[in-house]
């Protein structure tokens, strides 16, 4: 089980990342948020877009319903929003889905 080691702040990227939350490319020089961890001795950096680092915090943290074994999977708030989860996250999901 992995276990948390800190948040962070990036206010501008310096390659593509990939979102762990909803899974959504983070262009190179976007802001963004980090999350790491250690897992088996190995450290893992996540990164986040504000958007999803914001709804980590004001919902997912006290949710805890798309983890896993007390861990999220890659692209959680994404999961959620197809399948139809009624959470703030996926609503937010759903409604820039139906928009591009």
């Amino acid at each position: 089980m992995a276990e948390f080691l800190r948040y962070g702040h990036v206010k501008k990227t310096r390659k593509d990342k990939r979102c762990f939350a909803c899974g959504d490319m983070i262009e190179k020089g976007s802001e963004a948020n980090t999350w790491t961890s250690v897992d088996g001795g190995s450290v893992f950096t996540e990164y986040l877009h504000t958007e999803c680092y914001n709804d980590l915090g004001n919902y997912c943290s006290g949710c805890r319903q798309c983890a896993e074994s007390g861990e999220y999977w890659d692209a959680f708030m994404y999961e959620s929003a197809i399948n139809d989860s009624d959470c703030e996250p996926a609503k937010r999901l759903r409604d820039k889905i139906s928009s591009d």
